[in-house]
């Protein structure tokens, strides 16, 4: 356990995660309303990779830690079998 514990404080000790300006790509569910969802449930609304929730809100809170060196390009992600039909009543071709 010893050795685990010195990784852990390692981790912890401010060193950062992303070096060179690498950015983690992080895909949350675009609908699952209130821990994580799109500004725009439209897939090709510009709003749809605004990452809004419970879910948002702690990984905004890791970037903005002082020493934390997280950076999320975050990425919505859709359910298919549930808005699928919505696109493609749109017009919107899925495959």
């Amino acid at each position: 356990m010893g050795a685990q514990a010195e990784t852990v404080g390692q981790r912890l000790s401010g060193e950062s995660c992303i070096e060179d300006d690498r950015r983690l790509t992080y895909g949350f569910f675009a609908d699952f309303q209130p821990v994580s969802f799109s500004e725009n449930r439209d897939p090709l609304d510009p709003g749809f990779n605004v990452h809004r929730g419970y879910e948002a809100d702690l990984l905004t809170a890791l970037e903005t830690m002082a020493d934390a060196g997280v950076a999320f390009d975050r990425k919505g992600i859709i359910y298919e079998s549930a808005i699928v039909p919505e696109i493609r009543k749109s017009g919107f071709r899925t495959s």
